[in-house]
């Protein structure tokens, strides 16, 4: 009997020792609370971390000082349904469908959180939301006036492409930047030289999704639109 009582308390020694070995340590720059504190009752413990306790990002360099963009990327988050905060929403026709195509809700990646569309603009983006079942596949420039262009197999267009839930690559040079899209296997080029005489007139091709012009401010990618095939 005394034995087994002595293989109990070992083992209850055991589990002790393995529940403190797995217990959350503080981690760097980060002080553990007072013995004996209550978080409830004490108030240094209830304040959220103070700023600045962790060293500021420093992004990777590249050869010439830039930023380095070099890599695969990939988003995690639902800006390609609406790049402002938005809820969740059935799909077109959910009699049928059932939660098949509906739109999960999630945050946008809109500083502020609010775009200042025009009366027209704001018309027309919810009626492309409403018609985006409505396929029309032809080969004139009226293509993409119906349709979302992921249900047609299309090109996703910028800056949708980014948030699209598949990865890209960014391959960084002095003088231009390329992004390449697993998805419909589109291509972009961000031509870092406003004066570059190689800058094409016209996108080469659909699947280019035309061109851009960018240039950096600090640590920032400042990038236009020109060049733009939708």
């Amino acid at each position: 009997m005394r034995n087994r009582i002595r293989q109990m308390q070992a083992a209850v020694l055991v589990s002790a020792a393995a529940l403190l070995a797995m217990a959350p340590k503080p981690v760097a720059g980060q002080a553990p609370a007072a013995s004996g504190s209550n978080p409830a009752t004490n108030a240094s413990a209830a304040k959220p971390a103070s700023p600045g306790q962790f060293p500021a990002y420093k992004a990777p360099r590249t050869l010439d000082g830039k930023p380095d963009f070099n890599g695969i990327w990939q988003a995690f988050v639902t800006s390609d349904i609406d790049v402002q905060d938005h809820d969740a929403q059935a799909g077109p026709h959910p009699e049928m469908m059932g939660a098949y195509d509906q739109w999960p809700g999630g945050q946008g990646s809109v500083e502020g959180g609010e775009i200042p569309y025009k009366p027209e603009a704001l018309a027309k983006k919810k009626e492309n939301a409403a018609k985006r079942m409505l396929v029309n596949v032809t080969s004139d420039d009226h293509r993409h006036d119906t349709g979302d262009p992921e249900l047609k197999c299309y090109m996703p267009g910028v800056p949708r492409a980014n948030y699209m839930p598949f990865p890209f690559q960014i391959v960084q040079g002095p003088d231009r930047i390329l992004m390449a899209y697993e998805y419909a296997r589109s291509l972009r080029t961000i031509y870092m030289q406003a004066n570059e005489k190689a800058i094409p007139q016209k996108s080469p091709a659909d699947t280019w999704m035309g061109w851009s012009h960018g240039h950096f401010e600090g640590d920032t990618l400042v990038v236009d639109s020109t060049g733009f095939v939708p």
